[in-house]
């Protein structure tokens, strides 16, 4: 999913005209292929960003876990905006902003339920 959410995010800032800036290792445009690697590639390819405490959770995690406002609406709410100020869409975006504000990404989904949901 954070492949095609990424995926969506760089066709929306393309069709805006903006050049995202480099924050990790790989050039932004290579990230969602190597999040579709199989699995023995991108632990290959990805080793450094493998590497973490086994007990390390995300901030966005534990908000979800305690009930709190996530980012979700600065990450995926701000390529919505910005596909709509440029006659362009973000569906998949839309949908988890949506799920978001419904609490329903709180339940226990599956991968393959969060799949569907986001297409």
């Amino acid at each position: 999913m954070l492949a095609a959410l990424q995926t969506e995010a760089l066709q929306v800032l393309d069709a805006a005209g903006i050049q995202p800036a480099q924050v990790a290792k790989s050039p932004p445009r290579l990230l969602p292929h190597i999040l579709r690697l199989p699995n023995w590639a991108f632990n290959r390819v990805a080793a450094s960003m493998l590497r973490m405490d086994a007990s390390a959770r995300s901030s966005m995690w534990e908000d979800v876990q305690r009930g709190r406002t996530t980012e979700i609406d600065d990450l995926c709410g701000a390529v919505v905006r910005l596909a709509a100020a440029h006659g362009a869409n973000a569906p998949r975006s839309a949908v988890m902003c949506r799920l978001m504000a419904e609490d329903r990404i709180g339940q226990r989904w599956s991968g393959p339920d969060l799949r569907r949901a986001i297409g």
